[in-house]
């Protein structure tokens, strides 16, 4: 299959990457855009909600062109564990 020609989304669903591509696409910008704006965000952390203030946001401003790389508040290595 080409690059242009549109795919299944059925395929899209069950292959998954893409999708988890996007979220994490989406959620870095997210956060990028929080910290640059000076505002808080709320995280799941070790069962429980926690605030992280702009400095404790979990991402670098400098790579704010470059590609979604996977960045987990502190304390999410703990939760997938236990899942």
């Amino acid at each position: 299959m080409s690059e242009n020609e549109p795919r299944d989304i059925g395929e899209i669903f069950a292959e998954g990457t893409e999708i988890d591509r996007a979220l994490r696409e989406a959620v870095r910008q997210a956060l990028i855009r929080h910290k640059r704006l000076g505002q808080s965000v709320v995280v799941w952390q070790d069962g429980k909600t926690v605030w992280l203030t702009p400095d404790q946001i979990p991402v670098d401003l400098d790579e704010e062109d470059q590609p979604a790389t996977p960045q987990r508040p502190p304390g999410a290595e703990s939760r997938e564990a236990g899942s």
